[in-house]
């Protein structure tokens, strides 16, 4: 079935095509020369939202000074009405004005934008289901293990006055397609199908997908659970999912309201392009992805809030794609971020410091005041009360390795050779000057890759096998998640 023959609304975000309006309403102290007349919204070539006001010159309004620099510029909203709806975009800024005076003064003004929404203008129905929609997805049937009929029609009916019949019916086409593309995961409460996008309709350069939550699954998450949601979900697909905006439907497909926003740096192209690493091997004919999902989806949104586990992933997902010998510091902090939480949580059997903070400071308590007696009036006095006052708190490779030790984590030569690695990246520079320390670097990064696989899979409870990244050649071996890994 070809692109276009997809219902677009339903496939993908909406602004798939361009969206126009007429009479848009701004905020008063929004520098224009003239009374705009349409404003149209459309994506980039990075996806980032884009838009053009056009209108005519009011000569009176008509100024040539410019924005001084360093000058700070707020952001505007615009309101209007189209496409039996209306529109609200937030976060605008103008970026160039261009004046043509003709025999009707005309100017175009270019907008950058944070976000728009859409929404249904007296619907008369209830909000269904919703689908979410991702950039920089991972399409493959090791994963999507379901298969999608489509089945287009479509009539065409003429009508002449001479024929005896008083019109005539033909079918003007008929599209089929049968393709696996989405897996569909039952948590207690909700479910959510992931879904490949057709070809087409999303940019070339990426694999997208959408995640839908209906009402008839259990219900429909809000948003700070949607985005857990995607955060695992692209974990453990390997990718981390770019979000583009969502769409909500209600029981007919009829959309009620349509968001689109900005997507997420400025070179998404190449971070769509690189190779996904996920962390578990998942295999053809198998429903793994939909099992260890149902088992980890429920588990991630109380982890993620006492063990920061978006803050980790954020830099493990940073890590990833830095330079060669930039890119262990970063994934390390991820590592630490999660070793300080797990130490102030209940799932600790120790406290964040040895001793406690209330017992240490009483041990020294009658020292702290002969030391500050004996310092006088040095004038770096509070500074050196400061560090006695904080040296029961572990330093940051010991919170790591006492962390490992709590969980139970085996660590072997490879990982301990990248974590040894770590603090040298950190503290001085370091070159590959060679083939082989090149090698010797790419090998020390996927053995922090792995590392972070190995800590995060364990946190959440899950006790099967994982990818041992630190091997050389393919297969890569998998290793039980109690085993080291190289």
């Amino acid at each position: 079935m070809s692109s276009t023959q997809y219902p677009p609304h339903l496939e993908w975000e909406f602004l798939h095509s361009e969206q126009g309006i007429k009479n848009p309403e701004l905020p008063e102290g929004v520098d224009l020369p003239g009374t705009p007349r349409l404003l149209k919204v459309t994506r980039d070539d990075q996806y980032s939202l884009k838009a053009t006001i056009t209108g005519t010159i009011d000569k009176d309004r008509y100024s040539t000074e410019k924005t001084r620099p360093g000058r700070f510029i707020r952001p505007f909203e615009i309101k209007g009405a189209g496409w039996d709806g209306t529109y609200e975009l937030s976060g605008c800024f103008i970026n160039k004005t261009q004046c043509e005076f003709t025999d009707s003064p005309e100017f175009q003004a270019n907008l950058d934008i944070w976000k728009i929404r859409w929404t249904k203008e007296n619907p008369g129905s209830h909000p269904s289901w919703l689908t979410e929609w991702y950039l920089n997805g991972y399409h493959s049937r090791e994963i999507f293990n379901r298969h999608t009929i489509r089945l287009h029609t479509s009539e065409y009916t003429r009508e002449r006055r001479v024929y005896r019949e008083p019109e005539q019916r033909f079918e003007a086409g008929r599209l089929h397609s049968n393709s696996w593309d989405y897996a569909y995961i039952q948590c207690p409460d909700f479910g959510f199908i992931v879904h490949k996008v057709p070809e087409g309709l999303g940019p070339a350069w990426s694999e997208s997908i959408g995640i839908e939550y209906r009402e008839e699954f259990g219900r429909i998450p809000d948003p700070l659970e949607r985005e857990a949601v995607s955060e695992i979900v692209g974990f453990i697909m390997g990718k981390r999912l770019f979000n583009v905006g969502y769409s909500v439907y209600d029981e007919l497909g009829t959309p009620l309201e349509l968001f689109a926003i900005k997507s997420w740096g400025d070179s998404i192209t190449s971070l769509c392009k690189a190779a996904a690493f996920p962390p578990i091997l998942f295999r053809v004919g198998t429903n793994k992805f939909e099992t260890l999902l149902q088992d980890l989806v429920p588990k991630y949104p109380e982890a993620r809030e006492t063990l920061d586990l978006d803050g980790a992933l954020l830099r493990y997902w940073i890590g990833g794609r830095s330079p060669l010998s930039t890119d262990v510091p970063i994934i390390a902090s991820g590592i630490e971020i999660l070793a300080k939480a797990w130490f102030k949580s209940e799932g600790s059997k120790e406290e964040a410091t040895y001793p406690p903070k209330k017992d240490f400071s009483a041990l020294v308590e009658e020292e702290l005041a002969s030391i500050a007696d004996k310092l006088g009036d040095n004038p770096n006095k509070d500074r050196i009360l400061r560090k006695i006052q904080s040296a029961n708190n572990r330093g940051s490779g010991e919170t790591v390795k006492d962390f490992f030790e709590e969980l139970g984590l085996n660590i072997d030569a490879a990982e301990k050779k990248a974590m040894k690695a770590r603090n040298k990246m950190i503290h001085s520079r370091v070159t590959a000057s060679g083939q082989e320390q090149i090698k010797d670097l790419v090998r020390l990064s996927f053995a922090y890759r792995t590392l972070f696989h190995h800590v995060m899979l364990k946190l959440l409870g899950y006790s099967g096998k994982y990818l041992d990244y630190t091997a050389e050649g393919l297969p890569l071996p998998e290793k039980e998640v109690e085993e080291a890994a190289g």
